[in-house]
């Protein structure tokens, strides 16, 4: 099997730009697409420019604003992509990993897979430069085996194992340090960039009665004890994502209060900073990386955090279209 799963985007942008040349549209197809989005905004804004209403909840303390947008489609380009759009992805599912009677996974996880076999190094080296992304399903599972800042032994460190209780079908998963500096110097020899994916979920408290729920206050020594690590090799980090998909509406393996997370991301950021003071080198907050994009429950996410909504650099979604 493939030692690495392709992504087709997993940063999704505060703006996506692109631009379509005049040739190439014809005047069919902008009236199709101009219907299209006269029919998706008629769902909140009508025809004199007056809100149709707001849902309930907290996106709903932000200021009403009305405008008339128009689309013009010509042959300028307003922007383009950097040189590393490209990415791909790494994830942690091991090989009893198995969907619709396929056990697809084999030895692909960043665990267990061959950084040395030519195929992927030649497949990473062909495509950079590129971002890799480190992380998945079971991220919220993951514990670092680094000591604590206090100089305690880290929580204990298993390994990934089927569970039928586990709201995704496993428990435990563990990576040592030793791993993370190979899954580094293999980035380093082939000109990846790395994003990786932190465990929030599996810092906070859960309930005996919903196996999904996590929430309280969360804690962050492990993770801390890790950035520290990776700052103190002085990894070239592009960013650190926090969590996956476990908003508290759409989480799939567990689902974590709007605030409880905001206040998760505000550590981060300060963590982040305070290790890496120059922001030229500082590496990306990227996150909340929900399982579909719900604008309700981003709103309330972005009303959560506040005055501290800068603090992450890139807001994502997870798109399962194909």
């Amino acid at each position: 099997g493939l030692l690495f799963s392709l992504a087709a985007s997993f940063i999704a942008s505060a703006a996506l730009w692109a631009f379509f040349p005049t040739s190439s549209v014809d005047k069919l197809m902008e009236a199709t697409l101009l219907g299209s989005i006269s029919s998706i905004s008629s769902d909140t804004i009508d025809v004199n420019g007056h809100s149709s209403g707001c849902p309930v909840g907290p996106a709903c303390k932000l200021p009403k604003r009305y405008a008339t947008s128009r689309l013009r489609i010509s042959n300028r380009m307003i922007g383009t992509t950097n040189g590393n759009f490209v990415c791909v992805t790494m994830d942690w599912w091991p090989a009893e990993k198995c969907d619709y009677g396929h056990c697809p996974w084999h030895n692909a996880s960043m665990l267990n897979a061959d950084l040395n076999h030519p195929l992927l190094r030649n497949a990473v080296k062909t495509l950079s430069p590129v971002v890799l992304r480190l992380g998945g399903s079971l991220t919220d599972h993951i514990i670092y085996k680094v000591p604590t800042t206090s100089g305690k032994l880290p929580p204990e460190c298993r390994p990934i194992v089927p569970d039928a209780d586990d709201p995704l079908g496993f428990r435990g998963g563990c990576l040592t340090m030793g791993r993370w500096d190979e899954l580094n110097k293999f980035c380093r020899d082939l000109g990846c960039s790395v994003v990786f994916d932190l465990n929030l979920a599996g810092g906070l408290k859960s309930k005996p009665e919903d196996p999904f729920w996590r929430g309280g206050e969360w804690d962050y020594k492990n993770v801390e004890a890790f950035l520290q690590y990776t700052r103190a090799q002085e990894y070239d980090i592009l960013g650190f994502e926090l969590g996956n998909e476990i908003d508290i509406v759409h989480g799939v393996g567990a689902r974590v209060p709007t605030n409880t997370m905001a206040r998760a991301f505000r550590k981060l950021h300060a963590m982040v900073a305070s290790l890496w003071p120059s922001k030229e080198s500082r590496p990306l907050i990227i996150g909340p990386d929900s399982s579909v994009f719900d604008m309700e429950w981003y709103l309330e996410f972005a009303v959560e955090l506040g005055k501290d909504l800068h603090m992450i650099d890139v807001f994502t979604y997870h798109i399962y279209s194909l």
